[in-house]
């Protein structure tokens, strides 16, 4: 099974490099990523660090000591391989997502012990529920209050259409009233 799998600048996959310092590369996959690393400057390089790592650790283990530092090992600390391979070829978005995930997670459990152990969500979903409680008590009130106008508003309306009718009927009869006696002087 060959792997196609590119990291953006180009070169090969990290974990080829891994398994390549491991020993557990297939063969013509070792003979390729051998190949990549005598023109690869940057991943003969990780090669390098983690055959160091490697080495350290089997020695490290076997002899039930720490593991060794040394140029080859500068920045490195005994994390296991799985860990190791992760952290160097993770993008700086990935990185920053999962920063922001922690940062989130480290506030709500800020919150959640800052109100004695009490499930923030649980406060905000009360908070909710009572704002919609007075939003309801406002309707209940809104429609009594409408209940009890309505009678009233009802006969100001009618009273209201009758008053314009009226005056309606005023000035249609003093504008016809006007024009016929234009006609009579016209005549």
């Amino acid at each position: 099974m060959m792997r196609e799998e590119r990291i953006p600048h180009g070169c090969c996959d990290p974990e080829e490099i891994f398994d390549l310092a491991e020993g557990t590369l297939s063969p013509e996959r070792r003979h390729f990523v051998r190949g990549h690393l005598d023109s690869c400057s940057e991943c003969a390089a990780r090669y390098r660090r983690e055959v160091a790592l490697s080495e350290g650790f089997s020695s490290g283990i076997a002899a039930g000591v720490a593991a060794p530092s040394g140029p080859a090992l500068k920045g490195a600390s005994s994390v296991g391989r799985e860990v190791a391979m992760c952290l160097p070829t993770r993008s700086l978005v990935a990185r920053l997502m999962w920063g922001a995930l922690a940062v989130g997670i480290l506030i709500v459990t800020t919150l959640a012990l800052s109100f004695g152990g009490e499930n923030p969500i649980f406060i905000l979903a009360s908070g909710v529920e009572s704002l919609f409680g007075y939003i309801s008590a406002a309707s209940n009130v809104s429609t009594l209050f409408l209940a009890l106008v309505a009678p009233f508003v009802l006969v100001a309306l009618g009273v209201g259409f009758f008053v314009d009718l009226l005056i309606a009927g005023a000035v249609y009869s003093l504008v016809r009233g006007t024009r016929s006696t234009e006609h009579t002087r016209e005549a």
